[in-house]
């Protein structure tokens, strides 16, 4: 590190915050300096970013406290500065083994920082420098695999990191990747007359046409993708990528003479030739159909490399920032607006053409809940008015007549909005009539850009009304399957149950008595143990269940594993609040219980004394919550 970097940066031994002392440097940006510190009260390394922007920023006398050198730049700087504060903030709220994880952030010094994983490895820039040779395909579909998973998780989160790129793709010992330098990244909003008042940062050579354009409205997933092929392509070659102009010169099929790919396979050489298509139309529009692909083909068992490494030039991935105002910096953050509500509205008006009972076409989530719920409220009220014009002595046929009349039309226009919604997702109106699918009708976003069945949105839908409807909906369902059910009853809490379930229920009986036993072997979610408690007795009617008794009620259950379990049984599942799980390792869980599975409580592991407390998911995994030490000294929240 030269002294023009080091005179910007805060002198090892510094203390930081009361807990973090700086050991070593690790980098210094053009916006920021990153150092290596350790936590000196629990021994943990870290590595710990601060917002500072050379040419503003200069440290003080004191080697510490920053300041800004020229009085003009002060609000653009504190613009700035919260803008790397939502860095921090989006990274904390992310959660994948191949992000780097945020672990705090705190002013100090006159700027911000925040702490962070700190990966003992190495970049894949600094890999290619070193080696002077490509890395082998298999490294390099290894390594594909890992930045999809951690690309998957932003992107679900609406996120696009936008400066993908060697140098920030880091790998540690284990051959683990990390996805880092969020600088450059964007948020999607939907917030109507958010304005941009930074440009964009972008990497010569890994930017498509559309980032290097600040178009914001053209933005998706597929810009990554662009950055991302990039990178396969410098990592297979050890080339610096073409520039987008080079790949619209290039008409042929398969750009070989912008992207020269010797001793690379032809499938693979496909995959970046797709994700570096310059019609981001062109290129892939999620991480699945990328993972499709990686799954379609194999290749050969020995890795094609080259045998002499291939010396290159680099531009050493430098990151260009394009303002749009305020101070010329690289960590230029802001949140994209794609129209306001109105907008989606007017948009849906002129797409769908008003055409309710046409199979072609597309619709989005939003359109489809307004037209799933306008649909029943229609047919409601042409119900109501039938039950008020035709129910009479003699009208009976008229008014089966007009509700025949009525739910045909119903559901053609229902079929025909499905219809259109599966249009949106990019396959055909067919998939509504299987079951499962119709969830994704409700939920799954849609492709914003041309498919074949027409145009896409140019504007996103509003997720708080989409929220809202979908509530709608969905307290109706449930009344309705309240009223299908009211007289069906299904609890372990008294001593005589009547049961008025069907004789295709596996628990038909006239009447259920809850009785004691002691010492039963039985089987509970699929395990053979000895169970003590309250039980029912089967019923001879119905050979389906093979155990003589059924826990039901308050029990014990001491698993042939060394599993135990103390708490609530409802019709032989293990279900109810203040129950009691112990492992055979000494680990044990108490709290709720739902359909035998963990649900919300305390976690506590016998090794090492740390507590997890908060809900689970189905597999038993923590889901939300906060991790503890034996102490009661929290560790972090999941």
């Amino acid at each position: 590190m030269d002294e023009i970097n080091k005179q910007n940066m805060l002198q090892v031994g510094t203390i930081l915050h009361g807990t973090y002392k700086i050991e070593s440097y690790l980098a210094s940006g053009g916006f920021g300096n990153t150092y290596l510190a350790k936590n000196f009260e629990f021994d943990e390394t870290y590595a710990i970013k601060e917002f500072f922007v050379k040419g503003v920023c200069q440290r003080d006398g004191n080697s510490t406290t920053i300041s800004v050198s020229n009085a003009e730049n002060t609000n653009s700087f504190e613009q700035q500065r919260e803008k790397f504060k939502k860095e921090a903030r989006r990274l904390r709220s992310l959660s994948n083994p191949h992000l780097v994880k945020v672990y705090d952030l705190f002013e100090e010094n006159g700027t911000a920082y925040y702490v962070m994983d700190y990966v003992d490895g190495e970049n894949l820039s600094a890999r290619l420098k070193r080696t002077n040779a490509p890395l082998a395909e298999s490294e390099v579909r290894n390594y594909l695999s890992q930045i999809l998973d951690g690309l998957e998780t932003i992107h679900d989160e609406g996120m696009f990191h936008l400066d993908i790129k060697p140098a920030n793709i880091m790998v540690d010992s284990h051959d683990v990747v990390k996805l880092i330098d969020f600088g450059a990244s964007k948020q999607q909003s939907t917030v109507g007359g958010a304005t941009m008042s930074t440009g964009i940062s972008y990497t010569n050579g890994y930017a498509p046409s559309e980032q290097m354009a600040q178009s914001y409205d053209k933005f998706g997933p597929w810009t990554d993708f662009y950055a991302l092929g990039a990178t396969m392509y410098k990592l297979l070659t050890n080339q610096d990528p073409p520039s987008v102009s080079d790949l619209s010169e290039d008409e042929t099929e398969d750009k070989h003479l912008a992207l020269p790919m010797p001793n690379v396979s032809g499938e693979m050489k496909k995959l970046v030739v797709w994700m570096m298509q310059v019609n981001r139309l062109k290129r892939p529009k999620n991480v699945g159909e990328i993972r499709k692909t990686l799954q379609d083909y194999t290749v050969c068992e020995e890795d094609i490399v080259l045998k002499q490494p291939v010396f290159t030039t680099s531009n050493d991935e430098e990151t260009i920032c394009v303002p749009s105002g305020g101070i010329a910096i690289d960590n230029c953050q802001e949140e994209v607006s794609l129209g306001s509500e109105e907008e989606v509205f007017e948009h849906w008006m002129i797409r769908n053409s008003f055409r309710p009972f046409s199979f072609r076409g597309r619709i989005g989530r939003l359109q489809y809940l307004l037209s799933v719920f306008g649909g029943m409220v229609v047919y409601f009220l042409i119900f109501v008015v039938g039950e008020k014009l035709f129910v009479g002595e003699g009208n009976n046929g008229v008014m089966a007549i007009w509700m025949l009349v009525a739910t045909i039309v119903l559901y053609w226009f229902i079929f025909a909005q499905s219809c259109k919604r599966c249009h949106d997702l990019g396959c055909s109106g067919i998939w509504q009539f299987v079951p499962i699918w119709n969830f994704c009708l409700y939920w799954k976003a849609g492709n914003q850009e041309t498919n074949n069945y027409g145009s896409g949105y140019t504007k996103t839908d509003n997720t708080k009304t989409i929220v809202i409807f979908g509530m709608i909906v969905f307290v109706l369902l449930g009344i309705i399957g309240y009223s299908l059910v009211v007289n069906t009853k299904r609890t372990g809490d008294v001593k005589n149950v009547e049961s008025n379930a069907t004789s295709d229920s596996e628990y038909a009986a006239d009447t259920l008595a809850i009785i004691n036993i002691v010492n039963e072997s039985m089987e509970i979610a699929g395990a053979s143990c000895i169970y003590s408690g309250e039980a029912i007795e089967k019923s001879e009617s119905n050979e389906k269940i093979r155990q003589r008794y059924i826990p039901n009620g308050e029990g014990k259950a001491t698993f042939n594993d060394g599993r135990y379990y103390q708490g609530s049984f409802v019709y032989g599942s293990m279900d109810g609040d203040n129950a009691y799980f112990a492992y055979p390792n000494g680990d044990t869980y108490e709290g709720s219980f739902k359909d035998n599975h963990f649900s919300k409580g305390a976690y506590t592991v016998k090794a090492t004394g740390e507590q997890f407390t908060g809900t689970f998911d189905s597999s038993g995994q923590p889901k939300k919550g906060s991790w503890y030490d034996k102490n009661g000294n929290f560790l972090q929240n999941v």
